[in-house]
């Protein structure tokens, strides 16, 4: 990584740090260098009205931006920040994840005008979350005995996931392929044996 690409990672980082999110990378739905601001780390921020970015925001594509930056600069505060944000998903959707709950959830995220729950964005999410915590626990940024809970979460959202995952209307979509995709990698990654053939069988005839 040249000086160049080293600023860029700083300055989107250190933006992260003041509550401004820059959805720009190749991923990302709606790419723009106008950063959005949501310093209480809400789920139903949009930008100029369209709902695309808060589906980025509960993406979570940029906290490679976060890890990228601690190695950097050796600051574990940049790596703080994305676990601060895992929870706090975590603390406002962890009860629309029970079996069960999908009517609920429905009605009650409508309400609250929330979009922080469809299927694809967590599939999504969940391996972001993986990646970030193998990483912090590779590089000494998170004690390896602090990601049972975070795996814990990504179970859960793989778990729900393929509750909500397997309609006619989108199974043999791009969109149902790509929410198990990232069920089966993160079931790989974190060793959750419990639903891998199912996700893996789902994955396959969908693929083939």
């Amino acid at each position: 990584m040249n000086n160049i690409e080293k600023e860029s990672i700083l300055s989107r980082a250190d933006e992260m740090l003041r509550g401004m999110f820059r959805f720009e990378g190749v991923w990302d739905m709606e790419p723009c260098s106008v950063p959005v601001l949501n310093r209480k780390l809400r789920w139903d921020v949009t930008y100029n009205g369209d709902p695309e970015w808060t589906y980025m925001f509960t993406r979570m594509d940029y906290l490679y931006v976060l890890a990228l930056a601690s190695a950097i600069t050796g600051k574990r505060d940049y790596y703080c920040l994305g676990l601060k944000i895992i929870g706090k998903w975590e603390r406002d959707n962890r009860m629309y994840l029970k079996r069960g709950a999908l009517n609920v959830l429905r009605r009650r995220l409508h309400k609250r005008n929330s979009l922080a729950y469809r299927s694809l964005d967590v599939a999504i999410m969940a391996s972001n979350i993986v990646d970030y915590v193998s990483y912090g626990v590779a590089h000494g940024l998170l004690e390896p005995r602090k990601t049972k809970g975070y795996y814990h979460l990504v179970r859960d959202v793989t778990d729900y996931v393929l509750r909500n995952s397997d309609y006619d209307r989108k199974a043999f979509m791009n969109w149902g392929i790509l929410e198990n995709g990232n069920v089966v990698y993160c079931l790989l990654k974190t060793g959750y044996d419990k639903k891998l053939s199912e996700a893996g069988s789902r994955l396959i005839r969908q693929v083939y």
